[in-house]
C-alpha cells in the first residue's frame, strides 16, 4: 500500500505539474529578468530607450547654447536684412565731386549698415582737381579727402579697420609714415602695402579704407 501510494501521489503531482497554468510558468520563469532590470543588473532595452531619451531632450547646459545660438543668429537676421521693423541696411553713395568717379562709374565710398567703404583715392584736391608733386602732400590730401567721404557717412578716420596703401615707386613708402602715424597712430588699422602702377603718372600714392561706425 506504501508503495502504491507514493506512485498515487506522484501521478498527482505529475498531473498538476502538467496542468499550471502555461502563462503563470512564464511569468515566473521572467521574475528574475524583470528584478535584474529594476534593480539595474540588466534590462539593455531600458538603457537605450533611456540614451534615445537624452539624445532626443537636450540637457539644461545644451539647452542654453541652443538658445545662445539662437539669439546669435536672430542678431546676425536684424543686422543683414532690412525688412520692416528691422535695421536699414540702405545703401549710400557717397561722392567726393571728383570727376573720375562720373566718367569710370563709381562712387567714392559706399555705406551700407555700419560699414563703410572707401574707394582708392589719391591726393587730388578735388575743390581744383589739381596735385602736389610730392608724396607727402599728396598722402596728407588723400587722408584728407578720406576723412570727408567718411564724414558724410558718418564715421570719420577713427573708424577704420583696415588700409591699403598702393605706391607706384614702393621705395617711396617710408616717406609717408610720419603722415600716416598722425592720422592713424592711435588707430592703427590692419594695412598693407602694394606696389603698382596708377592711372596717373602725377599720382604718387592711393589709400583704399574701410571703416566701422562705432556705437
Amino acid at each position: 500500500m506504501a508503495v502504491g501510494g507514493s506512485r498515487l501521489l506522484c501521478g498527482a503531482v505529475r498531473v498538476l505539474c502538467s496542468g499550471t497554468d502555461a502563462s503563470a510558468a512564464d511569468r515566473l520563469r521572467r521574475r528574475p529578468a524583470a528584478r535584474l532590470r529594476a534593480d539595474g543588473r540588466g534590462g539593455k532595452r531600458a538603457r537605450r530607450e533611456s540614451a534615445a531619451r537624452q539624445r532626443v531632450e537636450p540637457d539644461a547646459a545644451s539647452r542654453r547654447g541652443l538658445t545662445h545660438v539662437s539669439r546669435q543668429a536672430q542678431r546676425h537676421r536684424l543686422y543683414f536684412t532690412s525688412e520692416p521693423g528691422e535695421v536699414n541696411m540702405k545703401r549710400v553713395l557717397i561722392s567726393s565731386g571728383s570727376t573720375f568717379e562720373s566718367e569710370i562709374g563709381y562712387s567714392r565710398a559706399v555705406a551700407q549698415g555700419d560699414w563703410v567703404f572707401v574707394s582708392g583715392t589719391t591726393g587730388f584736391d578735388y575743390a581744383t582737381m589739381t596735385i602736389s608733386e610730392d608724396i607727402e602732400t599728396q598722402t596728407d590730401q588723400c587722408l584728407r579727402n578720406i576723412a570727408a567721404a567718411l564724414e558724410q557717412a558718418g564715421a570719420s578716420l577713427n573708424d577704420v579697420v583696415r588700409a591699403t596703401y598702393v605706391l607706384p615707386d614702393g621705395s617711396e613708402f617710408s616717406k609717408c609714415w610720419p603722415v600716416l602715424k598722425r592720422y592713424f597712430g592711435n588707430v592703427r588699422p590692419a594695412a598693407m602695402m602694394i606696389s603698382a602702377g596708377l592711372a596717373d603718372p602725377r599720382m604718387k600714392i592711393e589709400i583704399e579704407v574701410t571703416a566701422f561706425r562705432q556705437a
